[in-house]
């Protein structure tokens, strides 16, 4: 099957909270491109929830055969989100660590005191693209602004 980006759904949910697995919601239209076959029913399908295999710690590495992620620890936005970094050409997933928009820190769950030391934190990474959670990519430069002015300095 093959699927358009969708705007609110990722394949892989980099924070654990309870509205992220209702982000994806039935199929629709929309979403989908194409389907397997003729009879297939969007509105019909239901998501298998697939059970985590090995829980993800700092400093893990993600082994895609040809790109390596190290598992960078940033929470904040919730206890257990995470960041995938490639060093080797500066790539940041950050799921909802930094993101190009109002970042989020008054809804329950959130710390703020953790989530500022984890911007401090990605201002030390030599990044060269940032694939946020939500909103548009971006560099470098980008994420400066967004932490600086997060962090009020």
């Amino acid at each position: 099957m093959v699927y358009s980006r969708c705007r609110r759904g990722y394949s892989r949910p980099t924070a654990r909270r309870r509205d992220h697995p209702y982000a994806y919601g039935p199929l629709s239209e929309y979403v989908i491109a194409a389907r397997p076959s003729e009879s297939f029913d969007p509105n019909a399908h239901q998501l298998k929830i697939a059970l985590p295999q090995t829980n993800l710690a700092e400093g893990d590495v993600v082994d895609l055969g040809d790109r390596f992620f190290e598992v960078l620890h940033l929470p904040g936005h919730s206890p257990g989100s995470i960041g995938l970094w490639e060093a080797s050409t500066g790539t940041l997933f950050s799921g909802d660590a930094v993101y190009d928009a109002q970042l989020l820190d008054e809804l329950p769950g959130r710390n703020k005191v953790v989530y500022r030391r984890t911007k401090e934190r990605l201002l030390d990474l030599p990044v060269e693209v940032v694939h946020g959670g939500h909103e548009k990519s971006f560099g470098r430069d980008r994420l400066r602004e967004i932490v600086t002015a997060y962090l009020g300095e």
